[in-house]
C-alpha cells in the first residue's frame, strides 16, 4: 500500500527548499542592485574629481551617458575615442560588476576588469555563494569607481 502522507510530505519539503533558494537568489539579487546604485553613485563622484585634473592638463574629459533603459549599466567616454561599459551581471552564481573599455584604433576591447561582489548595499559580508577559495571580501563601491575611472584615465585597467 502506498502511504501518500509520507509522498506528500517529500514533496512539500522539496518546494520548501526550491522557494528557500528563490527566495535567497532574490536577496542577493536585490542586494547586489543597492551596491551597483551606490558604486554607480561614487563612480560620478570621481569622475568630478578626475575631470578637474583633466581640464588643467588639456585633456578630454569623462562624460557619463544616462540611458533610462539601461538601470544596470552605467555609459561613460572620454573625449571621442575611449568609451566604457560598467555593467552589473546577474545571471553568473556571484553577481559581479564587469567594466570593459573600447577604443582606437578599430574600436575593439581594449580591457576588461570584473569586481565579484562578495558584500552587500550596506557594507556587510555576504555569505559566501561560491567556490572553495572564492573571496569572501570583495572591494567597496568607492574603491571600485576609483579603480573604473583610473582605467578610463589611463585607457587600460592595471
Amino acid at each position: 500500500m502506498v502511504d501518500y502522507g509520507k509522498i506528500a510530505e517529500k514533496a512539500k519539503m522539496s518546494q520548501d527548499a526550491a522557494k528557500l533558494a528563490q527566495e535567497r537568489r532574490s536577496q542577493l539579487e536585490a542586494d547586489s542592485r543597492a551596491f551597483f546604485k551606490r558604486v554607480a553613485a561614487h563612480i560620478d563622484e570621481e569622475i568630478d574629481e578626475a575631470n578637474v585634473a583633466l581640464r588643467k592638463r588639456k585633456v578630454s574629459t569623462i562624460a557619463r551617458n544616462h540611458l533610462s533603459n539601461f538601470e544596470n549599466a552605467v555609459f561613460l567616454a572620454i573625449g571621442t575615442e575611449g568609451l566604457c561599459r560598467v555593467e552589473l551581471d546577474l545571471k553568473t552564481q556571484i553577481p559581479r560588476i564587469m567594466a570593459v573599455i573600447i577604443g582606437p584604433p578599430q574600436r575593439s576591447e581594449i580591457a576588461r576588469r570584473m569586481y565579484m561582489l562578495a558584500m552587500d548595499a550596506s557594507g556587510k559580508e555576504m555569505p559566501n555563494t561560491g567556490k572553495a577559495g572564492w573571496p569572501t571580501l570583495g572591494a567597496s563601491p568607492k574603491e571600485i569607481a576609483q579603480d573604473i575611472i583610473a582605467g578610463i584615465v589611463s585607457v587600460r585597467f592595471e
